[in-house]
């Protein structure tokens, strides 16, 4: 790990294993930065030319770190590290991020799923045609797809919601300038229709169902 606020850090730590960082020749927002192999320089020198964040080739690249680094991680109740993605989904941390308490860059690698490939995928396409988002692995869990039925463990619970197919409706009809009209059409989607607690006869008889691993299969 390297401090954030002092970028000249000689070196940074990620899954136990040190690397040499390049010695910063500018520091800006609490990031470290360097040019390297720059025109004009032997190979593998370093030049000393600071980079100017007003420019617009600093604006473009200190918005790619800003890209990169995730500033806004917090830790929740239950001590792991999260974050909110870009289209407003809370997932647990990975990759690059300032650490919420001592302002550390971290790094924490990648999430590497237990089960087979394309299965978090086609777990979160049978959600979605629901209009149910699951941006996790614990999203796709809480859930159970039986049909037009979807079941959701909450609270200790079981609920289930019962859904209907709206067809396709008319939106508007559009007059070419031919005289023609064309109708256009809007997509056919599941709405839901009514949600209730199962009951313990119900949840005895979907026992198999409630039982079986969504993303494993067994």
């Amino acid at each position: 790990m390297v401090r954030a606020a002092h970028p000249s850090h000689p070196a940074a730590s990620t899954a136990g294993t040190r690397r040499s960082l390049p010695t910063c020749s500018d520091r800006s927002d609490g990031i470290c930065t360097s040019r390297w192999g720059a025109r004009g320089t032997r190979s593998g020198q370093r030049s000393r030319t600071p980079l100017d964040r007003r420019s617009l080739t600093g604006q473009h690249i200190f918005d790619h770190i800003r890209w990169e680094v995730e500033q806004d991680a917090w830790i929740g109740n239950d001590g792991r590290l999260y974050h909110k993605r870009r289209w407003g989904a809370i997932e647990l941390m990975s990759g690059l991020y300032v650490h919420p308490v001592n302002r550390l860059l971290c790094c924490k690698p990648e999430r590497r799923w237990a089960f087979p490939s394309g299965a978090f995928r086609n777990g979160q396409s049978a959600l979605r045609t629901f209009g149910i988002a699951a941006s996790t692995v614990q999203d796709i869990r809480r859930y159970r797809v039986d049909g037009l039925r979807v079941w959701e463990h909450c609270g200790g619970g079981w609920f289930i919601h019962c859904y209907q197919r709206v067809p396709e409706q008319l939106v508007r009809v559009i007059t070419r300038s031919d005289g023609r009209e064309v109708p256009i059409y809007g997509s056919a989607y599941y709405e839901r229709a009514v949600t209730k607690q199962a009951s313990k006869k119900e949840i005895r008889h979907a026992h198999t169902l409630l039982g079986r691993d969504p993303l494993t299969g067994y």
